[in-house]
């Protein structure tokens, strides 16, 4: 039945080319049945099924151009014909890509990528995204040719982007040279459209990269033939995409960077590379490009004022750490007792620490210019520690980039997880001090702040910072350091991440329960539970009581003396561990409600307070 009807689709084309929203129609058929026509034992039924989709595609970019109905039917339509003919065909190909790594359908899939670059001129052409979909199912079928033809297959593929990559980039010179100064053509419409594009095919090459080197990774990682050939390439099939292109993508970071479609682009290619040496030793020279491009981007972030732009680079950075932070740590310790692969040697591992100190330090400078006063030194206020009084008297400055604070913050997340002892270890220069320290006095003061992704970044970095304790005693047998080993870490590390959390114990107790009073965005609270339950284990008890009952002598709490009484109880339960992190979720859902609003008795004496005190007294 499936096979009668895409034969009859094929003999009709005419039938779907007079409206759009059939030809949509026909692509969600190709899209749904797409597992069927790979497994399907009639002979030809995937080749159709591919040439449908084929052909679907050529009648979006052609059939609907000047009928003005169509247009109007595409307008209302929730995802055009070449959305769906994009998925369809990308659908078919990653199901069966070994079927189609052949010249003929090679040849029919060039002629179809190189007339997508046709269409995106136009003005209702087809959308990046939908290029990204098509991108990525060609790639899909290229990694199943033999190893040695990646190289030339993926230069192929990349070439029509690199050539508008270069074409562009000299237009947008040329629109900047007549117009005097760069600064002058930010709102210039020409060079905003020019940097979209050019943005956009970037984007592609990151496509191509990351459907690359996600195969090449799995591939290594296997013990097949396939592995030993690539184990022996000198060269990864990216790796001659960007010796074509560098040059220009180094000079279009250093002049548009500025732009938040080109630092998203430029970032999301620099992410996506990566890993590209990850499972080497050897050579870090890519490593190295990419670090210096991404500290070009950082700077022309902050001297251009759009600190958005940051955002792109700190997830860059915050991949680097992930990826080779086990690496870079390796190097700081330099502990005799790990058994490591022969490739990397300590002058490869020393190298990943270098790079990763260069770009953490870049980071946090840079970051400290953008967000403000927030990531300086803290001052006293009217003589006290800004760590001390009531939350509403601590100085707590608007940062300027939120962005920014939450990227650096799962930055250092991520160290704390992957590489902690050579984050703590890391001094940020004489104005910035200790990195580790600076972060986590930045991260108490930003845990009751308003904005969402700041909140939780504070909160994620908090909670790895008490959870280095685990260090003296992993759980489990995978870990990849020895007993010894993790005694020296800790012993490295040990006092200043005591010193630093005891500093700040107090404040966050403060501010979590300050939160929790209807503060902080409500998307929060659940962690923000698990964080203060984390503290509050750590904590003396009579530290802890002294915190708890200072915050709830606040005037942001406004239930009464008897609820301040029944969230004591709760709190105390936490500290002695007789209490899970759910109960405190709860508790805290109740405590935000509550002080919402006044209009049903959420006041002290109000039916809803009663309610509260009742549930959690019977605890």
């Amino acid at each position: 039945q499936l096979a009668r009807c895409t034969a009859a689709l094929l003999r009709s084309p005419d039938c779907t080319s007079g409206n759009p929203l059939l030809l949509a129609q026909v692509c969600t058929f190709i899209e749904k049945y797409a597992g069927w026509f790979s497994i399907s034992p009639s002979a030809g039924v995937l080749d159709s099924g591919a040439q449908l989709a084929l052909s679907c595609f050529g009648l979006a970019s052609s059939a609907f151009q000047n009928d003005i109905a169509s247009q109007s039917i595409m307008k209302e339509m929730t995802s055009s014909p070449f959305a769906e003919a994009t998925t369809a065909l990308r659908n078919i190909l990653k199901l069966s890509p070994a079927h189609f790594a052949t010249p003929q359908a090679l040849a029919a899939f060039e002629g179809v990528w190189e007339s997508s670059f046709t269409y995106a001129n136009s003005d209702d052409g087809i959308s990046i995204e939908d290029r990204e979909t098509l991108c990525n199912g060609i790639c899909q079928v290229l990694v199943f040719l033999p190893p040695k033809q990646w190289v030339a297959s993926l230069s192929s593929l990349a070439r029509p982007s690199i050539d508008c990559i270069e074409a562009l980039a000299n237009k947008a010179d040329n629109i900047v040279a007549a117009t005097d100064t760069i600064h002058g053509t930010h709102g210039d419409a020409m060079i905003c459209a020019v940097l979209k594009r050019t943005g956009e095919e970037i984007r592609l090459l990151s496509t191509m990269a990351l459907c690359f080197i996600n195969v090449t990774r799995k591939k290594s990682s296997n013990s097949d033939n396939d592995s030993s050939e690539i184990a022996n390439d000198l060269e990864h099939p990216i790796e001659a995409v960007l010796r074509r292109t560098w040059s220009c993508l180094s000079h279009i970071a250093q002049k548009y960077s500025y732009d938040e479609v080109i630092s998203e682009a430029l970032g999301g290619l620099l992410t996506n590379i990566v890993p590209i040496r990850e499972q080497e030793g050897g050579s870090i020279s890519i490593l190295n490009d990419l670090c210096e491009m991404a500290t070009v981007m950082m700077t022309v972030a902050t001297q251009d004022s759009n600190t958005a732009t940051l955002s792109p680079t700190l997830e860059f950075v915050k991949e680097v750490v992930d990826t080779y932070g086990y690496h870079a740590e390796i190097g700081v310790m330099s502990d005799p007792s790990l058994q490591l692969p022969a490739l990397l040697t300590p002058s490869h591992l020393k190298g990943i620490q270098d790079i990763i100190e260069r770009l953490l330090k870049a980071s946090a400078v840079l970051v400290g210019s953008a967000v403000g006063d927030i990531w300086s030194p803290p001052k006293q206020v009217h003589g006290q520690s800004p760590f001390e009084g009531r939350p509403e008297r601590r100085i707590i400055v608007q940062t300027k980039s939120p962005e920014a604070l939450s990227g650096i913050f799962l930055v250092l997340a991520a160290c704390l997880r992957r590489c902690p002892v050579l984050l703590i270890q890391l001094n940020g220069g004489q104005e910035r001090g200790n990195i580790f320290v600076r972060s986590v006095e930045a991260a108490a003061i930003t845990v009751s702040d308003k904005e969402i992704d700041t909140v939780r970044s504070a909160i994620t970095f908090l909670t790895a910072a008490i959870k280095l304790s685990d260090i003296k005693c992993p759980q489990g047998t995978d870990s990849p350091w020895t007993l010894t080993a993790n005694a020296s870490r800790w012993k490295a590390i040990g006092p200043t991440v005591d010193d630093s959390i005891s500093r700040v114990r107090g404040d966050v107790i403060s501010r979590l329960l300050c939160g929790a009073c209807g503060v902080m965005p409500r998307e929060t609270l659940d962690r923000a539970a698990e964080l203060l339950h984390s503290i509050l284990l750590m904590s003396s008890n009579e530290e802890s009581e002294t915190a708890i009952m200072s915050s709830l002598r606040q005037e942001y709490f406004m239930l009464g003396d008897e609820a301040v009484a029944v969230t004591v109880k709760v709190l105390s339960l936490c500290a002695n561990g007789s209490a899970s992190p759910s109960l405190l979720m709860e508790l805290f859902s109740y405590l935000w409600q509550l002080h919402q609003s006044d209009d049903t008795g959420a006041v002290a004496g109000g039916e809803a307070v009663e309610k509260f005190k009742l549930k959690f007294s019977l605890i």
